[in-house]
């Protein structure tokens, strides 16, 4: 399955998890109003497709706080990880660490910080 926009993501992981596991992470905190402003802000990005271009030498480098990230994503601190995999936010540092972007722990982690660290020594 090529997953290409939320919805993809959206799928696949009501297929793959608990029922309980996609409740708690389709739902937002109090009346939702973070997660649909969030949503909403999707919306309203557009990328301008440039065809006919040489696109062999892209670049989507970025800085965070001074840091050099290789692209404009990072992950969120959200809780919980091991209800979506068993090695939690350890999986997730070493994943943010190899693809070189950032990564926000949560205070909610089910992994130690001392874990998420040894994982991923080089930052995340």
């Amino acid at each position: 399955m090529a997953m290409v926009c939320l919805t993809d993501f959206e799928e696949y992981a009501k297929e793959h998890l608990s029922k309980a596991t996609w409740d708690y992470y389709a739902a937002g905190a109090d009346e939702c109003c973070t997660r649909d402003d969030n949503l909403l802000a999707f919306k309203r990005i557009r990328l301008r497709p440039r065809i006919l271009r040489d696109v062999s030498a892209s670049d989507t480098r970025t800085t965070v706080l001074g840091t050099e990230i290789s692209f404009p994503v990072g992950i969120a601190p959200t809780a919980f990880h091991c209800l979506a995999w068993h090695e939690g936010e350890v999986a997730t540092a070493r994943a943010t660490e190899s693809l070189n972007t950032c990564y926000i722990t949560s205070t909610y982690s089910t992994c130690s910080v001392e874990e998420i660290v040894a994982a991923a020594p080089n930052g995340y």
